[in-house]
């Protein structure tokens, strides 16, 4: 186990969410997500799922219930949120002035302003090496591509230690190799007792490596479980209005066949 696992599930409960006037999610209940293991929201575009992540972050407003350890987290002040929970946004800025390096004790530094400059960088180095990019420790932000940006964002959110990870779309710029590596990481952090919560729009990744589903669509949960569960070709033309097929892979996972439009 990590030192600093999840205390409990996350419950969501009656969950309303709101963009000025427009309403994305009303009443909403999610399944509980359990410490242990990967959940990933998915569904088609416009379902809300960054925005759902955004508001578990307390990024954007909210009303009803996040349980966790006891507490309602939209009850929390920001900093005791974020002291819980860590958010990895779908991209961050090219600043050519910080290295890899220096983003990553950036954000251990501001939410453990008392640990030392020698626990610090281990720490910082550590998550690097977790993820593959040692090499680019001392890279300025601003000279990386895109997907080494994501991983340096990625090395950001997991040197803290958080409880309870969102990651919004963690893939979305990587080659097929580090979509496995990082989905690999995600696993064992689950593994080490943490709540991890992932937004993903590859659904063959998401089959072969979540534990639990949730798809969203039109405001609401459209279904949830295990992906052997409700990865189905009805779900598919219900939710993305598509005709595919689905296949059950030799090692518990799932690939997709899309024949057309449904």
């Amino acid at each position: 186990m990590t030192d600093n696992p999840a205390k409990g599930p996350l419950d969501v409960q009656g969950l309303t969410v709101r963009y000025g006037r427009t309403v994305i999610f009303n009443d909403v209940d999610l399944p509980t997500i359990q410490p242990g293991e990967v959940s990933v929201f998915a569904g088609p575009n416009g379902a809300g799922k960054s925005t759902l992540l955004r508001a578990l972050a307390g990024m954007i407003r909210a009303s009803g219930e996040i349980l966790y350890d006891g507490r309602n987290l939209l009850d929390l002040t920001a900093r005791r949120r974020a002291e819980l929970v860590g958010f990895m946004p779908q991209s961050i800025a090219a600043t050519n002035g910080l290295t890899v390096l220096d983003s990553v004790l950036a954000s251990l530094r501001l939410f453990s302003p008392g640990i030392s400059a020698q626990r610090s960088q281990d720490a910082a180095l550590s998550a690097l090496e977790r993820i593959g990019i040692l090499h680019l420790a001392m890279r300025p932000l601003g000279q990386l591509s895109g997907g080494q940006r994501q991983l340096a964002s990625l090395a950001q959110s997991l040197v803290r230690k958080p409880q309870i990870l969102l990651l919004d779309e963690p893939t979305s710029a990587l080659d097929l190799r580090h979509q496995v590596e990082v989905m690999s990481v995600m696993k064992s952090v689950a593994r080490e007792g943490r709540i991890v919560i992932v937004v993903l729009h590859d659904l063959s990744l998401a089959a072969n490596w979540a534990d639990q589903l949730i798809f969203l669509h039109d405001g609401r949960v459209a279904d949830a479980g295990t992906p052997a569960d409700v990865l189905t070709s009805d779900l598919l033309r219900s939710v993305y209005r598509v005709s595919a097929r689905v296949g059950r892979a030799a090692g518990g996972g799932a690939y997709l066949a899309v024949d057309g439009l449904a």
